[in-house]
């Protein structure tokens, strides 16, 4: 990764502090409003707070909270392809605002992730900064496929994963995630360990913006976002978390010990959620 600035990592260093000191409101279990942009078949669960996407879209489909509120935020719960029979993108979207998907002023990140190489695509985890429509019409009308990523004016390219940056997902297996959205960093862990963590220099901004969390499906049927959770990044991230953010992004290691010292493992941990075959 490239490094932030001091100035960045003492404005990392305060937002995290002040997350720990603000009062919490209740954690969002309810994503029963949540939006659909794209022709994705999304239904949702009630009684375990999931979403299932059940079609194979053309083309990018995106579920997103109308809020537009993920600043400070996190987002827990289990992502999972029910399926065997394709192996295309999964994942998610951040700073996302409704209609971005068609819109040449789009302004958002995106993590997909791809289960086996295709055309252009390899197989694994990254992360894109996406600044233009995906739609396929207004792609081909510049010249430019979605199936080949290096053709894309509109997508560079800003992390890959840790852990599986040329692993695909497996076919019927929950894996945990945590994203967390602050204007200084952005960390994506996947069963609690941190896949990605960047500061906004490293997508070419001066600070990550707001908008919505939201998730992403592209050719892939069958995905369930299951036993969701969303809520201020101190309530939902455990000790070690916070501290693998701080240490990676960085900010100073003072910081990091103060951080802990205000008390932060007294926060309600996140449930422990189990990958399941």
């Amino acid at each position: 990764h490239s490094f932030p600035t001091r100035r960045s990592s003492d404005l990392l260093a305060l937002a995290l502090l002040s997350a720990v000191g603000t009062t919490q409101a209740e954690t969002v279990t309810d994503l029963s409003d949540w939006q659909v942009d794209g022709n994705g078949d999304w239904a949702y669960n009630a009684d375990d707070n999931s979403w299932y996407q059940s079609i194979n879209t053309p083309e990018a489909t995106f579920l997103y909270d109308p809020s537009g509120e993920a600043l400070g935020k996190a987002i827990s719960g289990t992502i999972s392809v029910q399926t065997t029979n394709d192996d295309d993108m999964i994942g998610f979207v951040v700073g996302y605002s409704a209609g971005e998907q068609v819109s040449e002023d789009a302004n958002y990140l995106l993590m997909t992730w791809k289960q086996s190489p295709q055309s252009g695509w390899d197989a694994g985890m990254t992360l894109w900064h996406i600044t233009g429509s995906l739609a396929q019409a207004d792609l081909s009308a510049n010249g430019e496929d979605f199936w080949n990523p290096s053709s894309l004016s509109n997508a560079d390219l800003v992390d890959t994963s840790t852990n599986y940056a040329n692993t695909g997902w497996a076919d019927n297996v929950a894996y945990d995630f945590d994203v967390a959205y602050n204007g200084s960093y952005l960390a994506v862990f996947v069963n609690g360990e941190l896949e990605m963590s960047i500061a906004p220099g490293d997508a070419g901004m001066e600070q990550f913006e707001e908008g919505s969390f939201g998730f992403y499906n592209f050719s892939q049927d069958n995905v369930l976002y299951d036993g969701v959770e969303y809520d201020d990044v101190a309530v939902l991230l455990g000790e070690e978390q916070i501290e693998s953010i701080a240490q990676a992004v960085p900010i100073q290691g003072a910081s990091v010990a103060a951080l802990l010292a205000l008390g932060l493992a007294g926060y309600r941990r996140k449930k422990d959620r189990k990958s399941v075959v």
